[in-house]
């Protein structure tokens, strides 16, 4: 399927872009919605393969100016609009500061999106950085989208989680 192979083409690209972050290494991608929807909604593989090498090199770029050499390792979530608009949420163990996880999130939304239709295309990327494992969750612990969904009272679709999180 189209979305197995973007997988499998986002995966070597960013292995091969981790080899050379001093600081940052991403481990893979976790698609937060059904395959199917996923790719009804990316134009191909590759452009969403080439957004996320993008973002790699952002988050790099970030993390090798930090002067900490804390381990920790957590999640890039990130979510696209069919608009080109994209915002980003962070999961990391032991968390970033404020200012810290503020900026990270700055540079990564400043990266230009790929194209999204039919609505938004929600994705994780595992990170790893100053040596940390991987993390061990499955995917992403995002405190806004928990809040989104109990404010519903009701069982929301990861669409409708991040509408409801999504801050300008």
């Amino acid at each position: 399927m189209r979305i197995r192979r973007l997988a499998c083409v986002a995966a070597v690209l960013l292995s091969a872009a981790a080899a050379h972050a001093a600081d940052l290494r991403l481990g893979g991608v976790s698609l937060l919605q059904p395959e199917d929807i996923v790719g009804t909604r990316v134009a191909s593989a590759d452009e969403l393969a080439t957004y996320m090498k993008a973002l790699e090199k952002a988050a790099s770029t970030y993390f090798a100016t930090l002067p900490s050499n804390t381990p920790r390792a957590g999640y890039l979530a990130v979510a696209v609009k069919p608009v080109r608009a994209s915002n980003v949420w962070i999961d990391f163990d032991p968390p970033l500061s404020t200012a810290e996880s503020d900026e990270l999130v700055r540079r990564l939304r400043a990266v230009t999106p790929m194209e999204a239709t039919g609505g938004p295309v929600v994705f994780a990327l595992k990170a790893s950085v100053d040596g940390a494992p991987e993390p061990a969750a499955p995917a992403p612990r995002i405190a806004d989208w928990a809040q989104a969904a109990k404010d519903a009272g009701k069982t929301l679709t990861i669409d409708e989680v991040v509408l409801r999180s999504w801050k300008p």
